[in-house]
């Protein structure tokens, strides 16, 4: 959300009117044309609005042959001669359609216009439920549509089948065929057709309620449109980089400026007038803290269940795109109600009290392409879509000129190809407990279609280096639809020996114990129904609002509370079963592929091959590069050379270089040579002199290649016990004395780590100290520890996801660095991760990181510490929470606290001789502060970004600026201050309030009058 002043908003509302008032009289003015064209170009459609053919099987023509319609009695209706006397649903007869004779009731529909409307409803009779109401154009290339569910039953077995239905904007002035058909050996019968063209659907108005209006001026308005119009020619909507058209938003007293364009896979989010769109803000601006983000249908996501299941996400720590509903107007027209999602942006991790990594997903192009090719082109071609579905990040250009985001991918691509393949066991690439939870969840709603293979997104976590399931399109099972027979996908994946590419990945995550483990704990929890009843008690006011806003609609709707109840109670009933069958799960072989050498279909389209080639940069200096080619296209190709644009071969390949063909499951391959500069490959395929274009990834294949982390594990996995005695089944106990540690020390979870009093541990030669179990440090104020590095060179002490509390006792450390092992980068000396942890009378001094004492996603007790001459921050608290108490901060390069997404008490502390600000809340923080000196800072008291800092009884001396307020990111929105008992000597600017923060101090409210405050400090 964007905040304003009061006189600001005034002017934004004269603007809205304005540009509304422009952007109706150019839309009604070019309207107006389009219809006078359409008219000019258009026959007259054989239905009016309302009008019903309709046919009750009575009357039949002269010669015997048709069915004759009672309402337009020039209306003929094939089959006659399949009449029968043994059924009718009224008068005598009805038509009965057997094997042999399968089709009847063929007819035609004259004249139909781009998005017209229409309804076929025709009864059915028979012992089985087989037998479809089909619509197609005349030779059924671009228009297909059947159904063969009731929904109505009738009197005397008869069951009613309804098929509504919207022309496609590529079929202006077609003729659409209708027909009943029984693809089964029973025999059918079928009376009573009718056929209705419908008015077009009003949408409401949703007065009252705050909605988004879109305004997209006529150019672009047929910019989207001739858009949709070649989706439903290729039969899919392939999006491309010149799709986006410019646009405004309003919402509540808000304007934005936008791109958006059209979104979705399938046509069902281009039917009639209610589109799908992706839309991303422009001017550094926000929508409800959202950069980018999409608005569809919300019956293509199952309605309520999917909102609840991203609720149960956030109630569950588990990654999911942030969700919700939103009325919609598009150019003053309403468009009824829209679900909206987050797209895949930092935002969305920030969003999860996550820090910044890269979001991963595999290139779908090569599946969506052989889609559209097979249903063009009626083939059925297999073609190896799995293996040619690179990995990728969000967001490439950022994270391939960012040097810590390109590390990282470097090495999360890595993970994501062990997972692919099923290289690694699921335990050395996911954080386990939140892979298990996710899993647990699907199981809950039955969302499956958001692990079909190439739906699956992960974020990679750059604490721990591992990779996290994000949910997303994971609409829930209904009706007829159920991807698996069973109620826990487990028992399913369990009972398979052999998979298909697309599910060997998903089989494999069940054959790990750790996360069977995890994975029954979950199910357990997940199926209790107190805790459903529970989640959905307390969002009952949301859900009703919800309902209501929904049912203005779609009428007909009603949420089904019973659906995750009935799903846990199926869940119970079947979780002995896997139980039982996950014993043995670790002892299972290996999933392997159900066909060993694939053998792939033959196309003529080599147009499609742009999808299975890939080009990367293995190797770059100023001079040159080392490019290798990968060839997953059923043909041999031949490169021809690389170029700075997509437009012609700069750097040719003297002679041109063949790359073979794909055999299997293996990828022809070459590396070749060109100019660094090289941003685009050129090739032919053989037998065809067409030259295609495909972009360079800039950065290497991925292969497989063990993380930094999983590398350290292997060569370094068990030197713990050098330093450590076990006693019992888990007290690992460090052996008294001084230790020089000059490689990685990594102890794995389930021990209870104690490092005694008078320990002296150096950390040598960029070793660190990696602990993923409770620590307790117990140094006395006699006999302290030590963890110092000498040479300076420590990769920090971390602890990571401990499950009990760490204490930390009368213990230093001195001169250490942070984490830093081939693309792996902590920020702190000493950082504890989902770690709570109590820290008494112990000293941060000398370090050298970005942070002396990082702690994230943990709670905390600092009590009686120092934090004395860091690099830069002395404390960073990442969405934590805890209390800092009679702890002292001095001669500090950066900030003494910097928090961000927390909640943190600070009382009677002493902060001296800090190089920015003494104390800063930052991204929605609470921050509350008791009887603290703050001494010789350039900003005393910070809060930014929505945070909310109050100070009782402080004193601020010989500061460049006592206390400021601000918005930094524009995901966020204003920050506040409140103060009370404040004193302040030798201040320079005592107060600096952002317009739209807020400071008050003894009761007084200081004005904000300042301006882009940002620019001021990090500019």
């Amino acid at each position: 959300m964007i905040f304003r002043g009061r006189a600001c908003n005034r002017n934004i509302l004269k603007a809205r009117s304005l540009i509304r008032l422009l952007y109706a009289i150019r839309i009604v003015l070019a309207l107006a044309f389009l219809v006078l064209f359409a008219w000019s170009c258009s026959r007259e459609p054989e239905l009016k609005i309302n009008e019903t053919i309709f046919c009750d099987l009575e009357k039949i023509s002269s010669d015997g042959k048709y069915f004759v319609s009672d309402s337009h009695p020039d209306k003929l209706f094939q089959g006659a001669d399949k009449k029968s006397e043994k059924e009718a649903r009224s008068g005598k007869y009805s038509i009965l359609l057997m094997e042999g004779g399968a089709f009847g009731l063929n007819t035609s529909i004259s004249n139909t216009g781009a998005d017209q409307y229409y309804r076929i409803n025709i009864w059915r009779k028979g012992n089985t439920d087989k037998g479809f109401i089909i619509v197609g154009d005349e030779n059924g290339k671009y228009f297909y549509k059947a159904v063969e569910e009731y929904d109505s039953v009738g009197s005397d077995g008869w069951k009613r089948l309804s098929l509504t239905f919207y022309v496609p904007p590529n079929l202006n002035s077609a003729t659409l065929r209708t027909y009943a058909w029984n693809p089964g050996k029973d025999s059918v019968f079928f009376d009573d057709i009718s056929i209705t063209r419908l008015a077009p659907r009003q949408y409401p108005q949703y007065t009252g309620i705050k909605g988004m209006d879109l305004y997209v001026d006529t150019l672009n308005m047929l910019r989207l449109a001739e858009k949709r119009k070649k989706a439903f020619n290729d039969f899919i909507l392939v999006t491309e980089d010149n799709d986006w058209v410019e646009g405004m938003l309003f919402y509540d007293d808000d304007l934005y400026r936008t791109e958006m364009r059209l979104k979705g896979d399938w046509l069902d989010h281009l039917l009639g007038a209610k589109w799908s769109f992706r839309i991303e803000v422009k001017d550094k601006m926000t929508w409800e803290g959202m950069r980018t983000f999409s608005i569809q249908n919300p019956e293509s996501r199952d309605f309520l269940n999917e909102w609840l299941m991203h609720e149960f996400c956030r109630d569950q720590d588990i990654l999911a795109t942030r969700y919700g509903f939103v009325p919609v107007t598009l150019n003053s027209k309403s468009l009824g109600i829209y679900a909206w999602e987050e797209h895949f942006e930092k935002y969305l991790v920030e969003s999860n009290n996550r820090r910044e990594g890269p979001i991963l997903k595999v290139n779908e192009d090569a599946l969506w392409e052989n889609s559209r090719l097979n249903v063009k082109y009626k083939e059925d071609i297999m073609l190896p879509v799995v293996l040619a579905a690179g990995i990728m990040p969000f967001k490439a250009g950022k994270t391939s000129h960012d040097p810590v985001l390109y590390g990282q991918y470097l090495i999360a691509q890595e993970l994501y190809y062990q997972y692919k393949y099923a290289r690694r066991s699921v335990s050395e690439i996911f954080d386990v407990d939140k892979l298990a939870k996710y899993v647990a969840m699907i199981d809950l709603f039955r969302t499956y279609h958001g692990i079909t293979w190439h739906n699956q997104r992960f974020y990679y976590n750059p604490v721990i280096s591992k990779l996290e399931p994000i949910a997303f399109d994971n609409f829930s099972e209904k009706g007829p639809v159920r991807y698996f027979s069973k109620s826990i996908i487990g028992n399913h994946y369990l009972d398979m020996k052999k998979a298909i590419d697309e599910n060997l990945a998903l089989g494999m995550i069940f054959r790990d114990q750790a996360f069977n483990e995890r994975y029954i704990h979950y199910l357990e929890l997940f199926s209790d129904e107190a805790l459903i009843s529970k989640f959905l008690d307390i969002r009952e006011s949301e859900i009703h609002l919800y309902d209501s806003l929904i049912k203005m609609e779609y009428t007909g709707y009603h949420y089904d509370k019973d659906y995750i109840l009935e799903n846990a109670r199926l869940i119970r009933q079947e979780l002995p079963e896997y139980i039982e069958k996950s014993r043995h799960a670790g002892s299972l072989p290996p999933l392997v592929y159900a066909d060993a050498e694939p053998v792939y279909g033959l196309t003529s389209h080599s147009e499609i091959s742009e999808k299975f080639i890939q080009a990367y940069i293995e190797e770059q200096n100023d001079s040159s590069c080392t490019l290798l080619v990968e060839n997953n296209y059923i043909n041999e190709i031949f490169l021809l050379g690389t170029s700075r644009n997509a437009k012609a071969v700069r750097y040719f390949f003297l002679p041109e270089v063949s790359v073979a063909p794909i055999k299997g499951r293996t990828a022809g391959t070459v590396f070749v040579g060109s100019s660094p500069k090289a941003s685009y490959l050129h090739y032919m395929v053989a037998g065809d002199r067409t030259e295609y274009t495909i972009p360079i990834y800039p950065w290497p294949r991925p292969l497989g290649k063990p993380s930094p982390l999983q590398q350290m594990q292997h060569d370094y996995g068990d030197n713990y016990l050098n330093y450590f005695t076990l006693s019992g089944s888990r007290d690992l106990i460090m052996k008294p004395g001084q230790h020089e540690i000059r490689e990685p020390l990594i102890i794995p979870a389930g021990y209870l780590v104690h490092i005694p009093a008078g320990t002296r541990i150096n950390l040598l030669d960029q070793a660190t100290f990696i602990s993923c179990s409770t620590v307790d440090i117990a140094g006395t104020e006699d006999d302290p520890v030590e963890v110092s590095s000498p040479d300076g060179s420590a990769n920090g002490f971390c602890v990571f996801q401990a499950p009990e509390r760490s204490k930390v006792s009368y213990t230093v450390f001195d001169r250490l660095n942070t984490l830093d092992k081939g693309g792996w980068m902590l920020t702190g000396a000493v950082t504890f991760y989902e770690s709570d942890v109590d820290i008494y009378h112990s000293t941060f001094q000398n370090n050298l990181s970005e942070d002396g004492l990082n702690i994230i996603r943990s709670d905390f007790y600092i009590d009686n510490c120092e934090v004395i001459n860091t690099f830069a921050d002395a404390l960073d608290v990442d969405f934590g929470t805890g209390t800092i108490i009679n702890t002292t901060f001095k001669y500090l390069s950066n900030d003494a606290i910097d928090v961000s997404g927390t909640l943190v008490n600070v009382e009677n502390c002493i902060i001296q001789e800090s190089n920015d600000k003494g104390i800063s809340g930052g991204e929605n923080s609470v921050v509350h502060v008791w009887d603290t000196k703050i001494e010789g800072a350039v900003i005393g008291i910070a809060s930014k970004d929505f945070s909310q800092v109050d100070i009782s009884g402080c004193r601020l001396e010989n500061c460049r600026y006592g206390l400021v307020a601000f918005q930094k990111k524009p995901e966020f929105g204003p920050a506040s201050i409140k103060a009370a008992g404040l004193e302040m000597m030798k201040v320079g600017t005592e107060y600096l309030v952002e317009e739209g923060s807020s400071c008050i101090v003894n009761g007084e409210m200081i004005p904000d009058e300042s301006k882009n405050v940002y620019d001021l400090f990090y500019q």
